[in-house]
């Protein structure tokens, strides 16, 4: 395989690393935890909440159930420059020194499925998008076991789907990267399970790099 691609890709590969250990657990929420049987609590995995002081088992409906509150709608994340704008979902903040990334980052954000990142970083002058890339994309290769899917390559332009498995799962990463006027590279992350950013968080997706304005 042809292994000369996008900055973006070493973004995506941090991004993957950073979403399994930290935001990713989420989604295994429930292997830790209390689960009712036969009328008596049973300790599943290893919870870190004591065992419930409620019963459970079949228990009496509540003479009157509580009004739900709604949700108000998360505020849109939004970042602009002189050569680049973008939105991304209202989601809770990732951590990004958890990313271990080098480049500037300019929206982390993640749900319990999917997670988006933004970052920056100047294309060193005399270089090209292709061969600035290409050392660092073999340096970060010889530390990640990631499996390349897809990939587009123009001299402005990087789309990039991979994957990477750890601790047992499977994470998806779709990445595309903008060079600006102004020689700046955006890199635009998505990762998660492949079901996720196909299902529920398509339209998230769509909507961000709807919004992406290049110069």
């Amino acid at each position: 395989m042809n292994t000369k691609t996008s900055f973006g890709l070493i973004v995506a590969l941090l991004v993957i690393v950073g979403l399994s250990v930290v935001g990713f657990r989420l989604l295994a929420d429930g292997e830790d935890t209390w689960i009712c049987d036969n009328n008596q609590w049973v300790k599943h995995g290893n919870p870190s909440a004591p065992m419930p002081t409620t019963g459970c088992g079949e228990q009496k409906p509540a003479e009157t159930a509580p009004t739900p509150t709604p949700t108000p709608a998360a505020q849109e994340q939004s970042f602009k420059a002189d050569d680049f704008e973008i939105t991304a979902p209202g989601w809770p903040a990732l951590d990004a020194a958890t990313l271990g990334e080098t480049g500037e980052v300019k929206i982390a954000v993640k749900n319990d499925q999917c997670g988006v990142i933004v970052t920056a970083r100047t294309l060193p002058q005399g270089q090209t998008l292709e061969t600035y890339v290409q050392g660092l994309l073999d340096e970060q290769l010889q530390k990640l076991p990631v499996k390349l899917v897809s990939k587009e390559f123009t001299d402005k332009t990087t789309h990039i789907e991979s994957e990477i498995t750890l601790m047992g799962q499977t994470i998806n990463s779709s990445q595309r990267g903008y060079l600006t006027s102004k020689g700046t590279i955006y890199s635009v992350v998505f990762a998660g399970e492949k079901s996720a950013l196909d299902g529920p968080c398509r339209a998230d997706i769509d909507k961000v790099l709807g919004s992406v304005v290049v110069k």
